[in-house]
């Protein structure tokens, strides 16, 4: 019983670290003045990786919608959308995630400015 006890307090700690997390993330993307979707799980958690296909299987019996958080779960759900969330939300959304924000720019004209001068925009240190 105390193993459970102690378990059950780890994984506890952690979803309250992750909501914390979830909601800075939050807050500093919304001073940007683009939509947001905001995700419970970064698709590049390593954890979320590894679990991620028995989760997908139970989502599709859950009545989620088609813009629901499911949907930017996925790892490679870039691949599967095309489309669909830059027609919904507009040329500039940000992904917010506990781990880290993403920012999608789907006009080539911005992407092509962005590109060009990436020493004006820096690189996060993780990238490095």
């Amino acid at each position: 019983m105390p193993i459970f006890l102690w378990f059950s307090t780890l994984v506890l700690i952690w979803c309250i670290y992750q909501a914390y997390r979830l909601l800075a993330n939050y807050n500093r993307a919304s001073r940007l003045g683009v939509p947001l979707v905001c995700v419970p799980i970064s698709p590049d958690n390593a954890l979320w990786i590894a679990l991620e296909t028995s989760f997908t299987s139970l989502f599709k019996y859950i009545p989620f919608d088609a813009f629901s958080f499911t949907r930017y779960c996925r790892l490679g759900w870039e691949f599967h959308d095309r489309f669909r969330t830059y027609s919904r939300l507009g040329d500039v959304f940000m992904l917010v995630t506990p781990d880290r924000n993403w920012l999608y720019v789907g006009e080539a004209e911005a992407v092509n400015d962005i590109l060009s001068r990436g020493r004006e925009f820096g690189s996060a240190a993780w990238m490095m």
